[in-house]
């Protein structure tokens, strides 16, 4: 027996945690923290889906963890573990350049394999299906409305509304019953909507 990283579809052994990839081991133990903290988390793949979005809808084709920061709202801190993270287990989103910034940080570009990511999440984010693209029947988000045409084209078709992401952003049971979060809570806390009274706040 053992436990299932679902998010890479990896059986670990329930003895012997030594056994998981050490990068692997502290980047869900630092989620996990983080995730109590703030009350909120991105359900499966959707931190990916933002980081991607926010990579690809940018005015340049090189960008870094401070970049990804300003576009989406979210601490520094917490995307650059999740973009080394991608790097170091060779998930293969983003590639790595070797120049790094005059400040010591890590310069990013996209992969073929990101865009192609990106794009399949954005058409299940449209429909209302998870992310989880292993299922072999999807899961219905809350803004499922059935199966339709998509044309994503241009900019304007790709853009994704708050209410388009909102059933992907859950609250935990920490956030709700000691925070007192609510879903209208949920959006400014992960940077999506204007941050309201919830700066203390930081979500993974």
């Amino acid at each position: 027996m053992g436990w299932v990283d679902h998010q890479h579809q990896t059986n670990y052994p329930a003895i012997g945690f030594y056994n998981l990839s050490k990068q692997v081991y502290s980047f869900v133990i630092i989620r996990t923290i983080m995730e109590k903290k703030s009350g909120t988390y991105h359900k499966f793949n959707c931190l990916k889906f933002r980081l991607l979005e926010a990579a690809i809808n940018s005015n340049t084709d090189i960008i870094t963890c401070h970049d990804l920061a300003r576009a989406t709202g979210l601490p520094y801190g917490n995307i650059s573990r999740a973009m080394s993270h991608y790097a170091l287990n060779k998930f293969g989103y983003f590639k790595r350049l070797p120049n790094k910034t005059p400040t010591g940080g890590y310069r990013y570009t996209v992969t073929k394999h990101g865009a192609v990511t990106y794009m399949n999440y954005l058409r299940r984010v449209k429909i209302g299906f998870s992310l989880n693209c292993f299922d072999k029947v999807p899961n219905h988000m809350s803004t499922y409305r059935g199966l339709r045409k998509l044309t994503l084209k241009t900019e304007e078709d790709r853009h994704v509304t708050p209410d388009e992401i909102a059933p992907y952003i859950g609250l935990s049971k920490y956030g709700v019953e000691e925070i007192g979060l609510s879903e209208d809570d949920k959006l400014s806390i992960v940077g999506i909507l204007p941050k309201q009274n919830h700066t203390e706040f930081c979500s993974f």
